[in-house]
């Protein structure tokens, strides 16, 4: 007689048991997968800016190298540096640490290996320092590694940690540190923010180091470099008078040392900037005539400087009003240097004078991911945001960049234009009200006017327009604008229109989307200003 199968049904809770195990073994290979996907992304990165900002000043590691000798030094234009990716450590409770933290080093060794520009030493080589007692130098030297990445995993529960650290072993010293602490529910989004944080970082870390090598090249004296220094530090800074400093203190540099090109870079940079009316510009001609002599120096000197090639674009873009070489010169700084975060800022808002918004949107968000940290590029965004209609968003973006530099006055008063388009006079006057940068001296008194006006205030409105027309020095147009706006005057405001274009001002790129010519926008006079710029 035939077996009969059992046709008793299955019990319940050791089904339920099998499916527990097998959910818990997906869950665990999923997570180890995801793990090494944060390296694999972060390490991308890494490699990136390491070719971009190290190689060309890193020498070849030689054919032979002594063990426990130093890395050779690195004085050879054009070499490829050198990656040793060191066995990433595990820190974790359970059995499967070592082979975790071993696939994670395996991925990064991986991804790295695919750049063409970066030489990345053998897994094979790196696995056999595991547990190793040398020095981190010595190790260094033995496999000739110009720089090397040391790791360490932690897996605990549901949480997860993973610490990346960039080391200099020529001085044992750290470039670039950064640990990473997330649960499991947050993997992905753990994988963006170490992508983002290594490539701010690690930009911050090695530039000034590459920029120390080339100022001795160029014989550049100490006293000079801090002068340098100092100048780039105004530059960040952003304020009127910091834009002053940062231009006094290169244009000494470049004096001293004229083949040091970050310094041209760099003056030409602090130009473009004081060409800006929003900082309180008098003479915007002129400041990009000079931004185009500093960039012009720096390409000769050095062709491959994204700083330079942006300054072209800015001049191109705000001087001559060449828009689609304007465009080819973005183009070409990105080209050089993609997560370059002041190029994103400025291509931003090159996008939006011109209508092209969803892209502008986009590259404002991708400064904010370069540089998080950054004021300007959020203060950025708020102007995009600003031109774009988008009123929440701007105030928003201005409230972060107002939070990370509260003695701004630029954004402050760029946030109380916000709120007067939000029509709410009395929070713009509370915001401009504190700005005591003489520069910006007008532009306040033009908001509170605008505020008052607003309001239904019309006399204190005239009696702002009367105090900013005391003030010692020429005016901001913006300003003008905005007491225009304030006093009803359509006819004044299309004056300060047109002398916007004669003066070749930022507020003439900005004539179509700014929000202060809305009442004149569809007037033919002032669209055939719009023309004269190009648009």
């Amino acid at each position: 007689m035939a077996d009969v199968p059992d046709a008793s049904p299955p019990d319940p809770t050791r089904l339920e048991r099998k499916r527990n195990k097998m959910r818990a073994a997906w869950i665990a290979f999923a997570g180890r997968i995801l793990a090494q996907l944060i390296g694999a992304a972060a390490t991308v990165v890494l490699g990136v800016y390491v070719v971009s900002t190290w190689g060309a000043h890193r020498t070849a590691p030689s054919a032979t190298v002594t063990p426990g000798a130093a890395p050779p030094a690195a004085t050879t234009p054009g070499a490829l540096p050198t990656l040793l990716v060191l066995p990433f450590r595990a820190f974790s409770p359970t059995s499967d640490g070592d082979a975790f933290s071993d696939g994670l080093t395996e991925a990064l060794i991986a991804d790295l290996s695919r750049i063409d520009d970066l030489r990345v030493i053998s897994r094979t080589s790196s696995m056999a320092y595991k547990g190793t007692t040398k020095t981190l130098p010595v190790v260094a030297g033995e496999l000739a590694a110009d720089l090397v990445v040391e790791g360490s995993v932690v897996r605990e529960a549901s949480r997860v940690r993973v610490t990346v650290q960039l080391i200099d072993p020529a001085s044992d010293t750290h470039v670039w540190s950064g640990t990473y602490d997330r649960t499991s529910r947050d993997i992905l989004t753990l994988q963006a923010e170490v992508a983002r944080a290594m490539a701010h970082e690690l930009h911050a870390a090695i530039t000034p180091r590459q920029e120390r090598q080339l100022a001795r090249a160029a014989g550049l004296d100490p006293a000079a470099y801090d002068a340098y220094v100092q100048g780039r530090q105004a530059l960040h800074r952003r304020s009127p008078d910091d834009l002053v400093e940062a231009t006094t203190q290169l244009a000494q540099v470049v004096a001293r040392a004229p083949t040091f090109a970050p310094a041209h870079a760099a003056l030409a940079d602090a130009w473009c900037l004081r060409a800006l009316d929003a900082f309180g510009a008098v003479a915007a001609r002129e400041a990009l005539d000079q931004a185009e002599t500093a960039a012009a120096t720096a390409l000769r000197l050095s062709p491959a400087s994204a700083e330079a090639h942006l300054a072209i674009a800015m001049v191109r873009h705000r001087r001559d009003w060449k828009w689609a070489e304007a465009e080819r010169a973005f183009t070409r700084a990105f080209e050089l240097h993609e997560s370059h975060a002041t190029a994103h800022q400025w291509y931003s808002i090159f996008l939006a004078e011109q209508g092209r918004h969803p892209e502008a949107h986009q590259h404002a968000t991708r400064a904010i991911a370069l540089d998080p940290h950054a004021a300007p590029v959020h203060r950025t965004a708020g102007l995009v945001a600003l031109y774009a209609g988008r009123l929440a968003e701007a105030e928003a973006a201005l409230r972060r960049a107002l939070a990370l530099d509260p003695t701004s006055g630029v954004t402050r008063l760029m946030l109380a234009s916000v709120l007067l388009e939000q029509e709410r006079p009395r929070d713009a006057a509370t915001m401009a009200d504190p700005v005591r940068d003489a520069a910006l001296a007008d532009q306040r008194l033009s908001v509170l006017a605008d505020a008052a006006a607003r309001a239904g205030n019309r006399a204190d409105a005239a009696r702002h327009l009367v105090t900013a027309r005391a003030l010692p020095g020429p005016r901001s147009l913006a300003a003008e604008a905005r007491f225009a706006v304030a006093l009803d005057d359509t006819r004044g405001l299309l004056d300060v229109a047109r002398a916007a274009v004669q003066a070749r001002t930022q507020l003439a790129c900005a004539l179509k989307v700014h929000p202060v010519f809305a009442a004149i926008r569809q007037s033919p006079d002032f669209q055939e200003l719009i023309a004269q710029v190009g648009m």
